[in-house]
Protein backbone atom coordinates (compact mmCIF):
# COMPACT_ATOMS: atom_id res chain seq x y z
CA UNK A 1 0.00 0.00 0.00
CA UNK A 2 1.32 3.22 -1.04
CA UNK A 3 2.15 6.08 1.36
CA UNK A 4 1.04 10.03 1.61
CA UNK A 5 4.14 11.76 0.89
CA UNK A 6 3.70 16.00 0.98
CA UNK A 7 6.41 17.91 -1.43
CA UNK A 8 7.24 21.72 -1.43
CA UNK A 9 7.64 23.18 -4.92
CA UNK A 10 8.75 26.91 -5.27
CA UNK A 11 9.03 29.29 -8.15
CA UNK A 12 11.68 30.86 -10.05
CA UNK A 13 12.02 33.29 -12.97
CA UNK A 14 15.04 32.00 -15.51
CA UNK A 15 16.75 34.71 -16.27
CA UNK A 16 19.73 36.35 -17.87
CA UNK A 17 22.89 36.16 -16.29
CA UNK A 18 25.21 39.54 -14.95
CA UNK A 19 27.90 40.48 -12.33
CA UNK A 20 25.31 42.17 -10.38
CA UNK A 21 21.31 41.30 -9.04
CA UNK A 22 19.44 39.50 -11.25
CA UNK A 23 16.58 42.00 -10.04
CA UNK A 24 16.01 43.74 -13.16
CA UNK A 25 17.84 40.89 -15.27
CA UNK A 26 15.58 40.14 -18.84
CA UNK A 27 14.22 36.86 -19.32
CA UNK A 28 16.38 33.41 -20.35
CA UNK A 29 14.98 31.05 -22.53
CA UNK A 30 16.10 27.65 -22.05
CA UNK A 31 14.71 25.49 -24.57
CA UNK A 32 17.57 25.43 -26.74
CA UNK A 33 20.28 24.37 -24.00
CA UNK A 34 17.12 21.68 -22.91
CA UNK A 35 17.21 20.74 -26.77
CA UNK A 36 20.95 20.20 -26.62
CA UNK A 37 20.79 18.28 -23.30
CA UNK A 38 18.34 16.06 -24.72
CA UNK A 39 21.03 14.63 -27.29
CA UNK A 40 23.60 13.71 -25.07
CA UNK A 41 24.30 10.71 -23.36
CA UNK A 42 23.76 9.50 -19.42
CA UNK A 43 27.51 9.50 -19.65
CA UNK A 44 27.83 13.21 -21.27
CA UNK A 45 25.74 14.97 -19.08
CA UNK A 46 27.40 14.54 -15.50
CA UNK A 47 29.26 17.35 -13.96
CA UNK A 48 31.15 17.70 -11.03
CA UNK A 49 29.35 19.14 -8.54
CA UNK A 50 32.52 19.09 -5.88
CA UNK A 51 32.58 17.58 -2.57
CA UNK A 52 32.56 13.69 -3.80
CA UNK A 53 29.85 14.70 -5.81
CA UNK A 54 28.53 14.62 -9.29
CA UNK A 55 25.21 15.07 -11.06
CA UNK A 56 23.30 14.43 -14.50
CA UNK A 57 19.86 15.22 -16.07
CA UNK A 58 18.70 12.09 -16.03
CA UNK A 59 15.22 12.66 -17.89
CA UNK A 60 13.42 15.13 -19.70
CA UNK A 61 9.56 14.99 -21.02
CA UNK A 62 7.60 17.54 -23.19
CA UNK A 63 4.16 18.17 -22.59
CA UNK A 64 3.09 21.58 -24.64
CA UNK A 65 5.22 24.27 -23.40
CA UNK A 66 6.19 22.50 -20.22
CA UNK A 67 9.72 21.23 -20.11
CA UNK A 68 9.93 18.49 -17.05
CA UNK A 69 13.91 17.69 -15.98
CA UNK A 70 14.37 14.90 -13.48
CA UNK A 71 17.99 16.13 -11.89
CA UNK A 72 20.09 12.94 -10.23
CA UNK A 73 22.55 14.26 -7.51
CA UNK A 74 25.06 11.35 -7.51
CA UNK A 75 26.68 10.64 -4.11
CA UNK A 76 30.06 8.61 -4.27
CA UNK A 77 29.45 7.78 -0.19
CA UNK A 78 27.23 5.48 0.77
CA UNK A 79 25.13 5.84 4.33
CA UNK A 80 21.62 4.63 2.95
CA UNK A 81 20.10 1.40 5.02
CA UNK A 82 17.11 -0.53 4.48
CA UNK A 83 15.90 -1.26 7.68
CA UNK A 84 12.97 -3.44 8.73
CA UNK A 85 11.09 -3.13 12.61
CA UNK A 86 12.25 -6.89 13.39
CA UNK A 87 15.74 -7.30 11.64
CA UNK A 88 18.93 -5.48 11.69
CA UNK A 89 19.65 -2.75 9.25
CA UNK A 90 21.38 -3.65 5.96
CA UNK A 91 23.66 -1.04 4.28
CA UNK A 92 23.33 -0.54 0.70
CA UNK A 93 26.28 -1.39 -0.90
CA UNK A 94 27.83 0.60 -4.09
CA UNK A 95 30.66 -0.48 -6.71
CA UNK A 96 33.25 1.95 -7.91
CA UNK A 97 31.42 2.62 -10.73
CA UNK A 98 28.33 3.35 -8.52
CA UNK A 99 26.23 6.01 -6.92
CA UNK A 100 23.51 6.76 -4.37
CA UNK A 101 21.31 8.82 -6.12
CA UNK A 102 18.41 11.48 -5.20
CA UNK A 103 16.17 13.29 -7.84
CA UNK A 104 15.18 16.64 -7.62
CA UNK A 105 12.03 17.31 -10.39
CA UNK A 106 11.94 20.50 -12.06
CA UNK A 107 8.92 21.98 -14.69
CA UNK A 108 10.17 24.47 -17.13
CA UNK A 109 7.49 27.05 -18.37
CA UNK A 110 8.67 28.09 -21.72
CA UNK A 111 5.84 30.94 -22.40
CA UNK A 112 6.65 32.59 -19.06
CA UNK A 113 10.08 31.28 -18.32
CA UNK A 114 8.76 30.15 -15.13
CA UNK A 115 10.45 26.96 -13.67
CA UNK A 116 8.62 25.09 -10.89
CA UNK A 117 11.45 23.42 -8.57
CA UNK A 118 10.59 20.55 -6.13
CA UNK A 119 12.49 21.15 -2.67
CA UNK A 120 14.31 18.27 -1.58
CA UNK A 121 17.07 17.70 0.92
CA UNK A 122 19.92 16.46 -0.05
CA UNK A 123 18.79 16.92 -4.26
CA UNK A 124 19.59 19.68 -6.59
CA UNK A 125 18.67 23.49 -4.68
CA UNK A 126 18.28 26.10 -7.08
CA UNK A 127 21.95 27.12 -7.14
CA UNK A 128 22.75 23.67 -8.01
CA UNK A 129 20.21 23.87 -11.04
CA UNK A 130 21.86 27.14 -12.09
CA UNK A 131 25.49 25.89 -11.74
CA UNK A 132 24.42 22.23 -13.57
CA UNK A 133 22.65 24.78 -16.72
CA UNK A 134 25.38 27.12 -16.75
CA UNK A 135 28.56 24.39 -17.02
CA UNK A 136 27.80 23.51 -20.24
CA UNK A 137 28.66 27.27 -21.57
CA UNK A 138 31.89 28.94 -21.86
CA UNK A 139 30.61 31.81 -19.25
CA UNK A 140 27.60 31.94 -17.40
CA UNK A 141 24.05 32.41 -19.33
CA UNK A 142 21.48 32.42 -16.57
CA UNK A 143 20.23 32.79 -12.83
CA UNK A 144 17.36 31.05 -10.70
CA UNK A 145 15.61 34.43 -9.17
CA UNK A 146 13.29 33.72 -7.01
CA UNK A 147 9.20 35.35 -7.39
CA UNK A 148 8.25 36.69 -4.41
CA UNK A 149 5.03 38.21 -3.07
CA UNK A 150 4.69 41.86 -2.60
CA UNK A 151 6.37 42.64 0.91
CA UNK A 152 9.47 44.40 0.18
CA UNK A 153 12.46 43.62 2.59
CA UNK A 154 15.56 45.31 0.83
CA UNK A 155 13.54 48.96 0.52
CA UNK A 156 15.52 51.70 1.20
CA UNK A 157 13.86 53.18 3.81
CA UNK A 158 13.51 49.79 5.63
CA UNK A 159 15.12 49.47 9.42
CA UNK A 160 17.13 46.14 10.53
CA UNK A 161 17.34 45.24 14.34
CA UNK A 162 18.51 41.46 13.42
CA UNK A 163 18.90 38.91 10.93
CA UNK A 164 19.43 34.96 11.65
CA UNK A 165 20.84 32.72 9.03
CA UNK A 166 21.18 29.06 9.05
CA UNK A 167 23.35 27.71 5.92
CA UNK A 168 22.74 23.77 5.62
CA UNK A 169 24.96 23.14 2.51
CA UNK A 170 27.98 25.31 2.55
CA UNK A 171 29.33 23.76 -0.68
CA UNK A 172 25.88 24.97 -2.83
CA UNK A 173 25.87 28.63 -0.92
CA UNK A 174 27.23 31.58 -3.67
CA UNK A 175 27.39 34.72 -1.69
CA UNK A 176 27.73 38.21 -3.21
CA UNK A 177 31.25 39.22 -5.01
CA UNK A 178 32.53 40.83 -1.44
CA UNK A 179 30.19 39.54 0.46
CA UNK A 180 30.44 40.37 4.41
CA UNK A 181 30.92 37.36 5.38
CA UNK A 182 32.41 35.76 2.60
CA UNK A 183 35.82 34.81 4.31
CA UNK A 184 33.86 33.25 7.12
CA UNK A 185 32.29 30.75 4.18
CA UNK A 186 35.88 30.28 3.01
CA UNK A 187 37.53 29.47 6.06
CA UNK A 188 34.32 27.14 6.93
CA UNK A 189 35.15 25.06 3.55
CA UNK A 190 38.81 24.87 4.16
CA UNK A 191 37.45 22.89 7.47
CA UNK A 192 35.17 20.48 5.95
CA UNK A 193 31.86 22.18 7.44
CA UNK A 194 28.88 21.19 5.79
CA UNK A 195 26.25 23.50 7.59
CA UNK A 196 27.02 26.94 8.94
CA UNK A 197 24.57 29.57 10.88
CA UNK A 198 25.26 33.43 12.19
CA UNK A 199 23.01 36.19 14.02
CA UNK A 200 23.50 39.66 13.56
CA UNK A 201 21.34 42.07 15.96
CA UNK A 202 21.69 45.03 17.98
CA UNK A 203 21.31 46.23 21.80
CA UNK A 204 18.97 48.81 22.23
CA UNK A 205 15.79 49.38 20.84
CA UNK A 206 16.44 52.58 18.83
CA UNK A 207 19.71 50.91 17.36
CA UNK A 208 19.70 49.40 14.13
CA UNK A 209 22.53 47.10 11.89
CA UNK A 210 23.81 48.55 8.70
CA UNK A 211 21.15 48.40 6.59
CA UNK A 212 23.16 47.89 2.93
CA UNK A 213 25.27 45.24 4.53
CA UNK A 214 21.33 42.95 5.90
CA UNK A 215 20.15 43.34 1.92
CA UNK A 216 23.35 42.02 1.12
CA UNK A 217 22.47 39.11 3.15
CA UNK A 218 18.77 39.02 2.25
CA UNK A 219 19.52 38.77 -1.74
CA UNK A 220 21.79 35.92 -0.63
CA UNK A 221 19.70 34.22 1.57
CA UNK A 222 17.01 34.48 -1.53
CA UNK A 223 19.82 33.20 -4.15
CA UNK A 224 20.52 30.37 -2.40
CA UNK A 225 16.99 29.64 -0.82
CA UNK A 226 17.52 25.71 -1.50
CA UNK A 227 21.27 25.76 0.51
CA UNK A 228 19.57 28.01 3.39
CA UNK A 229 17.06 26.33 6.13
CA UNK A 230 16.41 29.39 8.27
CA UNK A 231 16.63 32.97 7.29
CA UNK A 232 14.64 35.74 9.33
CA UNK A 233 14.94 39.10 9.58
CA UNK A 234 13.54 41.80 12.37
CA UNK A 235 12.75 44.61 10.26
CA UNK A 236 10.87 48.22 10.80
CA UNK A 237 9.02 49.34 7.86
CA UNK A 238 5.94 51.58 7.20
CA UNK A 239 3.95 49.21 8.71
CA UNK A 240 6.00 48.81 12.07
CA UNK A 241 8.16 46.11 13.40
CA UNK A 242 8.27 42.55 13.34
CA UNK A 243 9.83 39.46 12.92
CA UNK A 244 9.98 37.76 9.20
CA UNK A 245 10.37 34.40 8.06
CA UNK A 246 12.29 35.63 4.52
CA UNK A 247 11.24 32.24 2.32
CA UNK A 248 8.01 32.58 3.94
CA UNK A 249 7.34 35.58 0.95
CA UNK A 250 8.22 33.60 -1.53
CA UNK A 251 5.50 31.73 -3.88
CA UNK A 252 5.33 28.05 -3.63
CA UNK A 253 2.79 25.41 -3.71
CA UNK A 254 2.30 22.33 -1.68
CA UNK A 255 1.66 18.98 -3.25
CA UNK A 256 0.35 15.68 -1.73
CA UNK A 257 1.47 12.69 -3.48
CA UNK A 258 1.48 8.43 -3.28
CA UNK A 259 3.79 6.04 -3.34
CA UNK A 260 3.96 2.97 -4.89
CA UNK A 261 4.28 0.44 -3.32
CA UNK A 262 8.19 0.07 -3.21
CA UNK A 263 8.04 3.12 -1.58
CA UNK A 264 8.70 5.38 -5.15
CA UNK A 265 7.47 8.27 -6.81
CA UNK A 266 8.43 8.27 -10.41
CA UNK A 267 9.34 11.04 -12.13
CA UNK A 268 6.54 10.81 -14.52
CA UNK A 269 4.06 11.17 -11.39
CA UNK A 270 5.80 14.30 -9.94
CA UNK A 271 6.33 15.73 -13.43
CA UNK A 272 2.65 15.51 -14.35
CA UNK A 273 1.69 16.71 -10.59
CA UNK A 274 3.65 19.70 -11.15
CA UNK A 275 2.00 20.77 -14.33
CA UNK A 276 -1.40 20.08 -13.05
CA UNK A 277 -0.60 22.66 -9.96
CA UNK A 278 1.47 24.91 -12.14
CA UNK A 279 0.15 28.74 -11.82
Amino acid sequence: MGKKINITCKYYLVKTYTEVSAENNSLYDLRKWINEIRKHSLSDRIIDLGNNTKGRVENISIRDDFYALNFVRMDTYSSTYIVSEDEQAKHVDIEDDEYIGKNTVAVYNSKSSVLMLMSNVGGFSANTVTTYINSFFDEPVCVLSPIKFNKDFTRATNKYGKITIKIKNINDYRPSKDAPYEDVLIQAQKIQAETMSFEFSVRKKDEYLNANVVRTIISDAFDNMGAVSIARVKMQDEQGTALYNLFENVKHCNLSLETNEKGEIAFKAIASAMVEHFE
